[in-house]
């Protein structure tokens, strides 16, 4: 992993959720989610659920071409994490990039354990 940007973080009784940003060494972008605890097992029978959406090295540069484009900023890594980072900052953020790659036409994807 070289970058990483904490997209949305909820901590309470029973709950705890992480959505992070992430550039891999391979060029890909991961967005990964993680969410533990007793509600978390209440509804799914286990006390953890990761879920993930991967990005390879083209279509993260379909991407950033895309957003460099179409709202000015650089074409760069750091750049990608900052605005996503910028936008995609609620409990929703995950269902909404998924939403975002789909509507520019950039594959990716979904895993989840």
């Amino acid at each position: 992993m070289m970058g990483q940007k904490t997209l949305y973080e909820d901590k309470r009784e029973g709950l705890h959720v992480v959505i992070t940003a992430e550039e891999r060494e391979s060029g890909a972008l991961v967005i990964a989610g993680y969410d533990v605890g007793e509600i978390v097992k209440s509804i799914r029978g286990d006390s953890d659920y990761e879920y993930y959406l991967s990005v390879n090295k083209d279509e993260v540069q379909k991407l950033m071409h895309k957003i460099s484009t179409e709202q000015g900023i650089a074409p760069n890594f750091p750049a990608l994490l900052d605005w996503l980072a910028a936008r995609y900052d609620d409990e929703y953020c995950f269902s909404k990039i998924q939403a975002l790659l789909k509507e520019m036409g950039v594959e990716a994807e979904f895993s989840c354990w």
